[in-house]
Order: structure tokens, then C-alpha cells, then sequence
């Protein structure tokens, strides 16, 4: 398989020494990827992405380009725009977007089951 123990990613992260320190945190288990707590965390992000992806790109799409010129003018830096105009007017498509994924994901045990063993916990209860 593509993700498998000799496959071309695994081949690709061993021989640039990234799996050797995702070992090291406890994400992977030697030279593996499959069935470790890193595969099921990419399994979901990959799943859950669009869920967040497209109500956050509709909240931006509506904001009125002529706001980051008005703020332009009134010598505002980019990181300013950002932080008065962009993200308050954004935030709709964030919280949204959050509960759009939040809620799904956090019953997904199916991926758990496919993508980690019987030993991968998607939620720690002694954390």
C-alpha cells in the first residue's frame, strides 16, 4: 500500500529521519506509520478538513475588500487589518466551521478502528 511499512512514504520519512523523532514523542512506533496514533490524527485532519475549510472560506469571501483599503489608508499594518477587521468579521465561518468538525469527529471511531489499533485512544480519560 502507499502509506504501507514498505511503501513510499515511509520509505521517504525514514530516509529523512522524521519518523526516528516521531518515534521519539510516541506518535509512531519504529518505522511504522499504520496503525499509530499519527495515522489516525491524519486520517481525521484529511476527513475533517473540507468541514472546516469551506464555511471559514464563505465568511471570508463576503468581507468587503474596500475595509482592508480603508484600513490601508488609515496606515494600519497588515497584522492590524488582520486582527480588527479580518478575523472579527470572520468569526462566523470559524465557530461554525469548529462545530461542523468538532461534533463529528469526536464520535469517529471508525477511522480510530481502521487507521490505529486496539490500543489507540482517540480521547485519554486520565489526561
Amino acid at each position: 500500500t502507499f502509506v504501507g511499512d514498505s511503501g513510499p512514504v515511509v520509505g521517504f520519512l525514514s530516509s529523512a529521519h522524521i519518523l526516528d523523532n516521531t518515534a521519539a514523542f510516541g506518535w509512531t512506533s519504529g518505522h511504522r506509520v499504520l496503525a499509530t496514533p499519527l495515522a489516525v490524527v491524519t486520517g481525521l485532519t484529511y476527513n475533517f478538513l473540507p468541514f472546516m475549510i469551506l464555511p471559514l472560506y464563505t465568511s471570508l469571501e463576503r468581507i468587503d475588500h474596500r475595509l482592508h483599503e480603508a484600513a490601508g489608508d488609515l496606515y494600519a499594518t497588515p497584522w492590524t487589518t488582520f486582527r480588527k477587521v479580518t478575523f472579527p468579521m470572520s468569526l462566523p465561518g470559524v465557530v461554525s466551521g469548529t462545530l461542523l468538525t468538532f461534533i463529528p469527529s469526536s464520535g469517529d471511531y471508525v477511522n480510530a478502528l481502521l487507521l490505529g489499533s486496539a490500543d489507540t485512544k482517540i480521547i485519554d480519560p486520565m489526561s
